[in-house]
C-alpha cells in the first residue's frame, strides 16, 4: 500500500493507523515516515525535510545554500539526516528513488545513483522496481557508504558513486546503519524482525537473528564491550552479542511501565529511535510518551520512567550531563542522567519535534516541521538564540 506525501501533520498519525490496522508491527510492511533530517559538522548544520537540503550557520542561522536552488524544478523529496564524508560530500536519500551526493560547501550535485533521466530529471532505477524509497540514513564508513532503502536491500557505494555490492533483507529498511571499529562489518535493523550483520566489504551476511517480535525502525548501538542495543514494535528492548548475534537479555517494555489501561499489544510502548548509551546506562523513549533508562548488563530500570507529554519518536541526545529529547506535543525536554526534569524544562516548541536534536559547542540544535522556524538554536539551559528561517524572511520553497 503507498501512500502519497500531503503534510506531515497527517503523515505520521495516518502511518500509525496504517501499522495498527494493516498489522505491520507484526509483519513489517508499511510507507516511509516523513520526519526531518539533521546532522552538524563544525560550523554548519545540514538538514532535509520536504522539497529541500539545507546548510546554515551554527553561529547565527543564516543560509549557506539550499538544493535545490529556489528556481529548479524537482520532484525529490527528503526524510532523513545528510551524511558528511572526509572529502566534502554530503549525502542524502530521496523519496524520488536517488540516492544524491552534494557537495558540502555549495549544495551543487556530485553524483546521483541512480543517474537521473535528462529528458525528465527522474531517476533510471534499474532494478528493483521504481517503488524504492530512502527513508532510513546512509552510513559513511571506513569500506565505503552504505545506504538503506524501503525496497529491503542494503546498497554499498564507493566515493564515486558506483555500486559495490548489494544485500536484500526480508523487509524494508528504515533505520541508519552503524558500523563496528573492531571489525570490517556493519549492522542493519529491518521491518523484517530481524537485525543483521553484514561484511562491509564483500556485501555477505555474517549472521542474522531470529525474529525478534516486532519490526525494527531505529538503529542499534554498539557498547565498547561489543554488545548490540535495539528496540522493536513489538514493545522489546534486547541486548545482544555483536560477533555472534546471540540474544543476551530481553526486556518487554510494557511489563516494565504499563498503566491498567494499556494492554501489552499497545502500540503506546513501540520504541521508534534506537537507543543512546552513555557509561552502563541505556536511554531511550517510546511512542506512548514514557523515557526509560536501563542497566545496561541486565536491562533492569533504573530509576522511574519519565512520562513525557506526547510520542518520542526518535534517539535521545546524551551529553555529559543532561538528556535531550523531543516530543510530537511540540515539547523539547532535558533530563538530568538519573532521568530527572531539569529546572525550567521543557521547552515549548511551535512545531511536532520527530527528530534526534543535535550539539554543537554549546548549542543544541532541534529542527522542525513549521515553515516558519524549521531550525531553532537553544544554548544547554534552553535559551533561544535565533531561528531558520528569521522572522523577516520568506517562507521557503516547498515547504507547507
Amino acid at each position: 500500500m503507498q501512500m502519497k506525501f500531503k503534510s506531515i501533520t497527517i503523515l505520521i498519525p495516518l502511518i500509525l493507523i496504517m501499522f495498527f490496522l494493516s498489522g505491520c508491527a507484526a509483519s513489517g510492511a508499511g510507507s516511509a515516515s516523513g520526519w526531518p533530517g539533521l546532522s552538524v559538522d563544525k560550523d554548519t548544520a545540514y538538514f532535509a525535510y520536504n522539497k529541500e537540503v539545507y546548510a546554515i550557520n551554527i553561529s547565527d542561522g543564516s543560509q549557506k545554500w539550499q538544493f535545490p536552488a529556489k528556481d529548479a524544478k524537482s520532484k525529490a523529496t527528503f526524510f532523513n539526516t545528510p551524511a558528511l564524508t572526509t572529502d566534502g560530500q554530503l549525502l542524502v536519500g530521496g523519496y524520488d528513488t536517488a540516492l544524491y551526493s552534494l557537495n558540502s560547501q555549495s549544495g551543487q550535485v556530485l553524483w546521483t545513483y541512480p543517474a537521473l533521466n535528462p529528458q525528465t530529471g527522474e531517476p533510471d532505477f534499474p532494478s528493483p522496481p521504481k517503488t524504492d524509497r530512502y527513508v532510513g540514513s546512509t552510513l559513511v564508513g571506513e569500506h565505503g557508504i552504505f545506504a538503506p532503502n524501503a525496497n529491503n536491500y542494503l546498497y554499498a557505494f564507493d566515493s564515486k558513486g558506483n555500486l559495490l555490492w548489494s544485500y536484500q533483507t526480508g523487509g524494508p529498511l528504515w533505520a541508519r546503519p552503524i558500523s563496528d571499529p573492531d571489525c570490517s562489518c556493519i549492522y542493519i535493523s529491518s521491518m523484517d524482525h530481524k537485525l543483521y550483520s553484514i561484511d562491509a566489504q564483500t556485501g555477505k551476511a555474517n549472521w542474522s537473528t531470529n525474529d525478534l517480535g516486532g519490526s525494527l525502525v531505529g538503529s542499534p548501538a554498539l557498547s565498547s564491550d561489543g554488545v548490540l542495543f535495539v528496540g522493536t514494535f513489538g514493545s522489546n528492548v534486547l541486548a545482544i552479542n555483536a560477533e555472534t548475534g546471540k540474544i543476551l537479555w530481553q526486556k518487554n517494555i510494557s511489563s516494565l511501565q504499563a498503566p491498567p489501561s494499556v494492554g501489552q499489544g499497545s502500540t503506546s510502548f513501540w520504541v521508534w529511535g534506537g537507543p543512546t548509551i552513555k557509561g552502563n546506562r541505556l536511554y531511550f523513549g517510546v511512542q506512548g510518551g514514557y523515557f526509560f533508562t536501563l542497566d545496561t548488563t541486565n536491562g533492569n530500570v533504573i530509576g522511574t520512567p519519565f512520562k513525557a507529554d506526547g510520542a518520542i519518536t526518535d534517539s535521545p541526545l546524551v551529553t555529559d550531563d543532561a538528556i535531550y529529547f523531543g516530543t510530537d506535543a511540540r515539547s523539547l525536554y532535558s533530563l538530568d542522567l538519573d532521568g530527572n526534569v531539569r529546572s525550567g524544562w521543557p521547552k515549548n516548541i511551535t512545531s511536532k519535534i520527530y527528530t534526534t536534536p543535535a550539539i554543537s559547542g554549546d548549542m543544541i540544535l532541534i529542527v522542525t516541521t513549521d515553515a516558519k522556524q524549521l531550525l531553532v538554536a537553544m544554548d544547554t539551559n534552553g535559551t533561544q538564540k535565533w531561528v531558520f528561517p528569521p522572522p523577516t524572511a520568506a517562507t521557503p520553497t516547498g515547504s507547507k
